[in-house]
């Protein structure tokens, strides 16, 4: 048995989506956060802070920014009337920091600003950085809560386990080079250290909520996963569908002559040129280029090709050509239809039988993900529970968003 075998054994336990992701499908909703955000009294900040090295706050609130919109209920008259960003919050007087919401998306935020307009990319801000925070929030107080059960012998296991874990990740993404290793963490801002840090917290985390959540959760009664199963029968369905290629021309639009098999000059109308059309694919011509000759439709240009189409996913105009679809084969083409003001010839690419789902065959992952949902919804429940005791400031968090959002990088040409 190796040393870290009982971390090991420990994610082992819990639903495999959840493993060293410290919960990633709890979602705390941020206004929860901002309406129970802490009470009175707070403890600790000048130390922790100047431990992760706080920065300074700046900048000043603008009235029309839409951040502004804050919960105030129960915040002093102070905290009211300071509405300046802030690039530090403190979960029960641990900091988390402008730079610890980022660092994780900065690469893709620098992308966005080189790209998106500058109202575009604020948006863009506030949606990521606000699910940032809420998710180091969410970590945060697990973490607190699952340090208070581990004693001295179990952090000796998990340390073991972390170094296990850094040389998995050295070997198998580095080449077994501990040097490209720690470039690679570089050029994200991370040393050795904080990389260790982060694996030790999530196996602290994981060991947590094994103990408590994970012993929670059970497997379903064959009625509570057929109830699980009809709730999410609809989103499993994949209704069947078929590869288009048409042959469309509009009747009563003028069309130029085309060059006939024979060489000949044959002016055209609708009903002359779909006969044509038809005459060639009877000849063997490929589909694709008797479209490009002879079709008017919008992907003519493109060998007729539509790409995967469902029953009834069509406007009414092409609705008749969609029906003889799903009569013919793969590799098959209809005889020519028509409708009131167009003919068609459609060809059958590949095809897609769809699927429906089947509760007995499909048993082994309904329990999977009903375990998962549940662990989820459990994670959640608790999180929420040590969010309500926690003492958090700024009680106004949007201080900490705006501060988060100031502090990421600039939208190109500002």
């Amino acid at each position: 048995m190796t040393a870290d075998h009982d971390v090991k054994e420990a994610a082992d336990t819990v639903p495999a989506s959840q493993r060293f992701n410290v919960c990633a499908g709890a979602r705390v909703l941020f206004a929860v956060l901002l309406a129970g955000a802490g009470c009175a009294g707070l403890k600790k900040e000048g130390p922790t802070a100047e431990a992760r090295g706080q920065r300074s706050e700046s900048g000043r609130a603008q009235s029309d920014d839409p951040l502004t919109e804050t919960v105030l209920d129960g915040v002093s008259g102070t905290e009211q009337r300071d509405q300046s960003p802030v690039t530090v919050m403190f979960i029960n007087g641990d900091a988390i920091t402008a730079e610890d919401v980022i660092r994780p998306v900065l690469d893709e935020l620098k992308e966005r600003a080189g790209v998106m307009s500058a109202q575009r990319y604020r948006e863009f801000l506030v949606d990521t950085l606000g699910a940032r925070i809420r998710i180091e929030a969410r970590d945060r107080l697990l973490y607190q809560e699952a340090c208070k059960r581990v004693v001295e012998q179990e952090w000796e296991r998990i340390d073991q386990y972390v170094d296990h874990q850094i040389r998995d990740i050295v070997n198998k993404e580095h080449q077994g080079r501990q040097t490209r290793y720690e470039k690679a963490l570089a050029r994200r801002g991370l040393s050795v250290e904080e990389d260790q840090e982060r694996i030790r917290r999530q196996a602290v985390v994981q060991l947590y909520l094994t103990e408590t959540v994970g012993r929670r959760v059970a497997t379903p009664t064959r009625r509570e996963l057929w109830q699980y199963f009809q709730e999410r029968k609809d989103d499993m369905t994949r209704p069947s569908r078929r590869e288009m290629f048409l042959i469309e021309v509009t009747k009563n639009v003028p069309l130029d002559a085309v060059t006939a098999n024979d060489g000949s000059k044959v002016p055209l109308d609708a009903s002359t040129a779909i006969r044509l059309a038809k005459a060639e694919l009877v000849a063997g011509t490929q589909f694709d280029e008797v479209a490009k000759k002879y079709s008017t439709g919008v992907h003519a240009s493109e060998g007729g090709r539509w790409g995967f189409v469902m029953r009834d996913s069509v406007r009414e105009r092409w609705q008749p050509a969609v029906d003889a679809l799903f009569a013919l084969a793969c590799g098959e083409h209809s005889d020519v239809i028509e409708t009131d003001d167009a003919y068609f010839i459609v060809k059958c690419g590949e095809i897609d039988a769809g699927l429906a789902p089947d509760f007995e065959a499909m048993q082994p992952e309904l329990i999977r993900s009903y375990r998962e949902h549940q662990f989820n919804v459990l994670v959640e429940e608790l999180v929420v529970e040590l969010q309500a005791k926690a003492t958090i400031r700024p009680r106004d968090l949007s201080r900490f968003l705006r501060g988060a959002v100031e502090a990421a990088p600039r939208p190109a040409g500002r």
